[in-house]
């Protein structure tokens, strides 16, 4: 299942066409015990940070150079999370209820 919930885009230190463009076009989907996240290939590089609801870092991935990069989430209980994409100072902010 492909997952378009409550998003925002976080500006950092300067606006950047490109890299807002790149964290728009991210899609992500839950499989049985991992996220799977499809992204462009690499111009930047993109950091993945799932976050708890307490703002605790829980699990953080650098982007793959093929497109695809797998979070394994087979240890975390069923809750609330953030994930975070981060690229050049701007962040993506996704809930995902697992």
């Amino acid at each position: 299942m492909n997952l378009t919930a409550d998003s925002s885009i976080v500006v950092g230190a300067e606006l950047l066409g490109d890299i807002e463009n790149l964290l728009s076009r991210v899609q992500i989907a839950v499989k049985p015990g991992e996220l799977m996240i499809n992204h462009a290939a690499l111009d930047a590089e993109i950091v993945f940070r799932l976050v708890g609801i307490n703002g605790s870092v829980l699990k953080t991935e650098s982007a793959s150079e093929n497109g695809s990069t797998l979070i394994s989430i087979s240890d975390l209980p069923h809750a609330l999370y953030i994930l975070e994409i981060e690229s050049n100072g701007l962040v993506r902010r996704e809930k995902l209820v697992l």
